[in-house]
């Protein structure tokens, strides 16, 4: 009897040495962390509706494939922000099985922006004479959903003017360029025999963004 004890003693003994390194493994592999779980996976872009979605993800300077680190969150939202395109930026991470995916919400704001004036003058063909010189135009702050700025204006009545601007930036690159038109016919203020001044002009800018709206550029 004594023996039979002894035998299921030990045996107990060698199945419990022989369980513990089993429970160790599985207990590591469930406390090992996961070196997946901060990757981003996926990038889904929502209320883009007139910027095109490489523009959104030019300035988000985030890819698949990236760890996703405390400052990740407040520094993308910070340079979509920064692009002056969108009014309201909220960018929130859902972690899923095999990653992160970041879902990006941008709120447009409004591109066309009017403009029109009345100056007024006092003085005409070099004597005292008051009049009004008439101003309209259009800018589009992002034209075509490209981040370009193109924009036309014009004055009316006793002085005529007609002015065009383009502006386009070379992404994903720091550099841009522009190009205006204008031409003009407005009267002397000063010369008593009635003579109007013509004008006709044209320039060409390349230039580097070296940060918020600090610009250099050449002028041609």
């Amino acid at each position: 009897m004594l023996r039979i004890f002894l035998g299921i003693a030990l045996c107990l003994i060698v199945a419990a040495a022989n369980s513990a390194p089993l429970a160790e493994s599985i207990l590591a592999e469930k406390t090992a962390p996961d070196s997946t779980q901060n990757i981003i996976r996926a990038i889904v872009i929502h209320g883009n509706a007139h910027t095109k979605e490489f523009i959104v993800r030019m300035y988000l300077k985030l890819d698949t494939g990236s760890r996703l680190e405390t400052s990740t969150v407040p520094s993308a939202r910070r340079r979509l922000m920064n692009s002056n395109l969108f009014s309201k930026v909220d960018i929130f991470p859902l972690r899923t099985e095999g990653g992160i995916t970041l879902h990006v919400i941008v709120s447009e704001l409004f591109y066309i922006k009017p403009d029109v004036g009345l100056q007024p003058y006092s003085r005409l063909y070099g004597g005292n004479e008051y009049w009004l010189r008439a101003s309209a135009g259009l800018t589009d702050l992002n034209f075509r959903g490209l981040a370009e700025i193109l924009a036309a204006h014009c004055s009316f009545w006793e002085a005529r003017s007609l002015s065009a601007y383009w502006y386009k930036p070379l992404f994903p690159s720091p550099y841009f360029f522009s190009v205006s038109a204008s031409g003009s016919d407005v009267p002397s203020l000063s010369d008593d025999r009635k003579r109007r001044d013509a004008d006709i002009s044209g320039a060409l800018r390349i230039g580097r963004s070296i940060g918020g709206f600090s610009k250099i550029y050449c002028l041609l």
